[in-house]
C-alpha cells in the first residue's frame, strides 16, 4: 500500500508544477487590444489628413499670391506703356506744330521777296507738304488709336469679369454665413476685396486709354 501511495504520489502534478503550467497556458491566451487603442490610431490618422490639407492649402494660397504679384506687375507695366505712348504723342504733336510754325514763319520771310510766280509755286509746293504731313499723321493716329481701342476693350472685359466674380463671391459669402462657416466667409471676403480692387484698377486703366484716345 504505501509502494502503491508513492507511486501515485509521483504521478500527481506538485504544487510548483501546477502553477508552472498555469502561466505557460496564460501566455498562450490571446491578449486583448489596449483600450482606446483604435481610436487612438484614427486620431492620428485625422490629424495626418488635416495636416496634409493644411499644407495644400497653403500651397495654394502661395501660388495665388505669385499670380496676383506678377498679374500687378503686368498691370503696372502697362499703365507705364500707355502713359509713355500718351507722353511720346504728345510730344511728337508739339515738334510738329513747332515746326510748322517756323516753317510758315520762314515761307513768310521768303514770300515778301518773291515773284508772284514765285508765290504761286511755292502755295502749291507749301499745300502738297501739308497734306503729305496730314496723310502721313492721320495713318499714324488711325494705328494708335486701333491699338488703344482694343486695350480699353481688354480692360473693359476684365472689369466685367471682375464684378461678376465679386457677386457670385457674395452670393456665396451671404450663404456661408447663413450655414455659421465662417471661415469660409473670411476666406470669400478676401476673395471680394481683391476683385474689388481689380476692377478699380481696371477702370483707371480705360479712363487712362480714353485720355489717350
Amino acid at each position: 500500500n504505501e509502494r502503491q501511495d508513492g507511486n501515485a504520489h509521483s504521478l500527481s502534478p506538485t504544487k510548483e508544477e501546477d502553477s508552472s503550467s498555469y502561466v505557460v497556458a496564460a501566455h498562450l491566451q490571446p491578449r486583448p487590444s489596449p483600450p482606446g487603442h483604435d481610436a487612438t490610431s484614427s486620431e492620428e490618422r485625422g490629424m495626418q489628413d488635416a495636416y496634409r490639407e493644411r499644407e495644400m492649402e497653403i500651397e495654394q494660397e502661395r501660388m495665388r499670391i505669385a499670380m496676383e504679384q506678377q498679374r500687378k506687375r503686368e498691370e503696372e507695366a502697362e499703365r507705364k506703356r500707355l502713359e509713355f505712348v500718351a507722353m511720346e504723342a504728345e510730344r511728337r504733336r508739339k515738334e510738329e506744330e513747332e515746326a510748322e510754325r517756323q516753317r510758315k514763319l520762314a515761307e513768310e520771310e521768303a514770300a515778301r521777296r518773291r515773284s508772284p510766280r514765285e508765290k504761286m509755286q511755292a502755295i502749291l509746293d507749301h499745300f502738297a507738304d501739308v497734306t503729305r504731313i496730314s496723310t502721313d499723321r492721320v495713318t499714324e493716329l488711325r494705328e494708335r488709336r486701333a491699338k488703344l481701342v482694343k486695350d480699353r476693350t481688354d480692360a473693359e472685359k476684365t472689369e466685367r469679369f471682375a464684378a461678376q466674380q465679386i457677386s457670385y463671391a457674395e452670393t456665396q459669402q451671404i450663404k456661408a454665413a447663413e450655414e455659421e462657416d465662417f471661415e469660409a466667409a473670411d476666406r470669400l471676403a478676401t476673395v471680394i476685396e481683391r476683385h474689388a480692387k481689380e476692377r478699380e484698377e481696371q477702370a483707371e486703366i480705360m479712363k487712362q486709354i480714353g485720355y489717350a484716345i
